[in-house]
Parts: C-alpha cells; sequence; structure tokens
C-alpha cells in the first residue's frame, strides 16, 4: 500500500501487493534465484463514504504457507484511507485593483483539509474562465502577499489553480485585469477650449482637459476659481453668468494629478465673448389693400434695423381678420437678438353685405302698347352701395318679363336678388257702339245677334278680372 492514503470517491479500490513488485522476500527464498512470491487483495471503498479504514485481515504468506518477513498477520496498516471529495476554497483576499495603479498587492488564501501546498499556482488569462486549458508556471503560498509591478500581463486576468492530496482541484480568477502604469510625471495640460460667450447660464460646459487617466482640481493660485468649477474629473463649468461689459476674462489655476504621486499645475485665463446685447427696432408697417375690402388686409413690415450695426433686419407679414385688432411678427438680429413688432390698425375691412329693396310693386301689369316706366329699387350699407338691374320690358309685344335687382357696395358685399315681374296683357275694349238692327233675312238673323252681343259681354268681365290682378 502506498503512503498517499487520501482519496476522491471515483477512487474507490485499494489494492496490497507483495512480492516483486514490493521488493519483499520470504524465509524460504532468501537470496534464491527462484520467483519471488507476489500476492494481493483488494478491499473496496464505498463511493462518497469518508473516514479512516483499517485492514485487520489481512494475510501475506508465500505458497507454502511462510510468513512474509516483517510482516504480521493480522494486518494493521500504519496509516488509514481517507476518502476527500471537497474541493479547495480559494479566495482574493487582496485582488488586483480596478483602476490603473504603479503595481497591484496579491494575497491568495487557500482553504483544504488535505493540502498539498506544492500545486498552489498561478498564471494569467485573457477571460475570467480559469480552467485546465491556462497555464499556471508561478507558485505561491497560502495568506503570503506577492506584488505585480510588470506590465506585460495587461488587460489579462490572474488565474489560480490549487490542488488537495486527494487530487480535487479548484481554479479562481481575479474580479478585474490587470492595469499597471508607470508613473509618468505630468509636465503640462491642456485646456480643449478657454472662451465663453457672455450670458451663457451657470453650469455651462467649457472646456476639457486633456485625459490620460488623471484628474484635475483648482488650486489657489488664481483670483476666479470661485466662479467656476470641475466636473466628471475633468470638465470645467461655469458658476456665474458672465457679463463682458463687467469682466472679459477671468484665470483659475488647475493641478493635474496622475494618482500615482505625479502632479502638475497651470494658470487658464477664459476669456469671454462679448454679444450685441441690444434688440433690432421695429420699421414701417405696409398694409393692402387700402380700400374698403370683404378680405383680410396684409400687413408687412419692412425697413426694421440692427441697432447696433445699422443693417437692415428681416420682417415678415401677418393678417389682419377684422377691424380694430393687431396683428405681430418677430424679428430677430445677427447676434440673436429678438424684438416683437405689432402693427397698427385698420378699418377698411367690410363683410357686411348691403340690405336691397324694391320701390313699388313686384308684380306689374301693362297694357299692350302702353309705355313702361320701371321704378327700380333701393339699398342700404354700413358704408355705400350700388344697385344694379338684369332683364327689360318690351311693351309692344304681349308676354310677362321678370326684372332682378340686386346691390353691391365698395368691399364687394353682395345683397340678396330680388326680382320684379311685368305682364303685358292685350288692349281692354271699355264701350260698346250702338247694335245696329239688320234687316231680317230670317228666322235665324237675331239669334245670331245675341250670341255675338253675350260673347263680347263675358270676354270684357275675364278681362277685367285680370286687370283687378
Amino acid at each position: 500500500m502506498q503512503a498517499a492514503d487520501t482519496w476522491k470517491s471515483s477512487y474507490n479500490t485499494l489494492t496490497f501487493s507483495i512480492g516483486a513488485r514490493a521488493g519483499l522476500q520470504t524465509l524460504n527464498y532468501l537470496g534464491s534465484e527462484k520467483l519471488k512470491i507476489e500476492g494481493y487483495r483488494t478491499y473496496t471503498v464505498p463511493a462518497g463514504q469518508n473516514g479512516s479504514f483499517s485492514f485487520t485481515d489481512v494475510k501475506f504468506e508465500d505458497r507454502e504457507g511462510n510468513a512474509i518477513v516483517g510482516f504480521s498477520a493480522p494486518y494493521v496498516p500504519t496509516q488509514n484511507v481517507v476518502v476527500d471529495t471537497v474541493l479547495p476554497s480559494i479566495s482574493f483576499v487582496d485582488g488586483v485593483s480596478d483602476s490603473p495603479s504603479l503595481s497591484d498587492t496579491i494575497t491568495i488564501s487557500v482553504d483544504d483539509v488535505n493540502p498539498d501546498v506544492a500545486s498552489y499556482r498561478y498564471g494569467f488569462s485573457t477571460d475570467t474562465v480559469c480552467d485546465a486549458s491556462d497555464v499556471y508556471r508561478q507558485s505561491f503560498v497560502s495568506g503570503q502577499s506577492f506584488v505585480i509591478s510588470d506590465s506585460a500581463h495587461n488587460g489579462q486576468y490572474l488565474c489560480v489553480k490549487a490542488e488537495d492530496m486527494a487530487g480535487n482541484v479548484s481554479y479562481q480568477a481575479s474580479a478585474h485585469p490587470l492595469q499597471i502604469v508607470s508613473n509618468v510625471v505630468p509636465v503640462d495640460m491642456v485646456l480643449s477650449k478657454d472662451v465663453i460667450v457672455e450670458n451663457s447660464a451657470i453650469g455651462t460646459h467649457i472646456g476639457l482637459f486633456d485625459g490620460g487617466g488623471n484628474t484635475y482640481t483648482l488650486v489657489a493660485g488664481a483670483v476666479d476659481n470661485a466662479s467656476f468649477a470641475i466636473i466628471s474629473g475633468n470638465v470645467l463649468i461655469t458658476k456665474i453668468v458672465p457679463d463682458f461689459e463687467t469682466k472679459s476674462s477671468y484665470s483659475v489655476r488647475v493641478k493635474s494629478n496622475n494618482g500615482r504621486g505625479g502632479e502638475f499645475e497651470k494658470t487658464f485665463v477664459i476669456q469671454v465673448t462679448d454679444v450685441e446685447e441690444n434688440p433690432p427696432v421695429c420699421g414701417k408697417w405696409i398694409y393692402s389693400p387700402t380700400g374698403s375690402t370683404a378680405h383680410d388686409v396684409v400687413a408687412t413690415l419692412t425697413n426694421s434695423t440692427d441697432v447696433e450695426s445699422g443693417m437692415f433686419v428681416d420682417g415678415g407679414s401677418c393678417l389682419l381678420t377684422q377691424n380694430n385688432v393687431t396683428c405681430s411678427v418677430i424679428i430677430e438680429d445677427k447676434a440673436g437678438n429678438i424684438t416683437t413688432c405689432t402693427s397698427g390698425k385698420v378699418s377698411n375691412i367690410d363683410r357686411e353685405k348691403p340690405v336691397i329693396a324694391l320701390v313699388g310693386s313686384d308684380m306689374v301689369t301693362i297694357m299692350v302698347g302702353k309705355s313702361y316706366a320701371d321704378q327700380g329699387a333701393t339699398c342700404q350699407d354700413n358704408v355705400s352701395c350700388v344697385v344694379s338691374v338684369s332683364g327689360s320690358v318690351d311693351a309692344a309685344v304681349v308676354g310677362e318679363y321678370i326684372l332682378e335687382y340686386i346691390a353691391e357696395d365698395e368691399a364687394g358685399n353682395r345683397s340678396d336678388v330680388v326680382k320684379r315681374v311685368v305682364r303685358v296683357v292685350p288692349q281692354v275694349i271699355h264701350s260698346l257702339s250702338p247694335i245696329t238692327t239688320l234687316p231680317s233675312t230670317g228666322p235665324m238673323t237675331s239669334s245670331v245677334v245675341w250670341i255675338v252681343v253675350i260673347f263680347i259681354v263675358c270676354f270684357l268681365s275675364v278681362v277685367m278680372i285680370v286687370i283687378r290682378r
């Protein structure tokens, strides 16, 4: 039995061997040229069982029953078998820094019941998956610190391997990759922009200090530090609203620190840019149309000027949709200053239509051949209006004629249409001539005369009824 008595559960067979393989000799075969006896017996340890085991029924003898020199029966091993299935526990007491550093001090602790300290190794990996495929060359002692100051493995993770006496193996990667940097002391610093426009709001970003992993702080030595601040490590911002007329430049002093003891200080001058602050002046309004109109009036602003440059500024136009109201346009100069210009009021918008009325009856009857004089129509409007008529009457021809009247004001508003009907009817016979008695020519003569008389009376009655209508 070998001296290594600690097993994993998968190694569950114990074999004893004697004879040639073990280099043992019996009394009968001491120094003999005959082959030495070799024997064995196998014991199985149940999988997953932990603890110590004694083999008390082992007897070692040759074929003739002679005992083996140096052994007694029953045989009690000086070391018992221990089954160990627990993996070593690896932890970083001091791990790899999460930020760039000149060096990393590493302390690794390994905890195990049956440690094999000779197996403790570490190496480097491009990812956090540490396994048998990685290379582990450097040894370490559990609980003792060591220093890594070489940047050759920057960007790689520290991988640790530990094995116990039973052959259980654990792997562990560092939480962060190595970021070893050399201590380069800064000798200068640059601000990406050192100009700000006046009237900029508090908190306006001015510029960035060059990065390189350095941090930047305001330090004593400049009179205007209180007017500025540095955020996010390297962004210079305002804490006041700069005014060119009050102060045209500011000075700040900044210290750069690389985090490894390297520092550098420098004073910067921040220039304030003057801006045009006077708003433009409204020009002249032009209105179209100027006469009475039923439509909107367009108000156009012209000849607005920039006070500081004296140059014209683009105007604009707006609509006046009713009398006695205003409209507005906004003008802006090149500096962004704006002015709201308000138009005047107009009184020439007229959307009220005229009212028309006939003079006389809307139904007129005249006898054919008589002259006809139309009475026309009148109109009323808030300004003025004119009546026009369409259609005509031919008094020499019997018939019905229609005349249409409409009124229109200066703004173009039109009234409703009114109509007059003129009827030209045949002449009416108002009296009868004395009836001359015709000589009798027979019995029918008097009858015919009476029939003619009755017809004429009836016709005249119908004509009179028509005239009354």
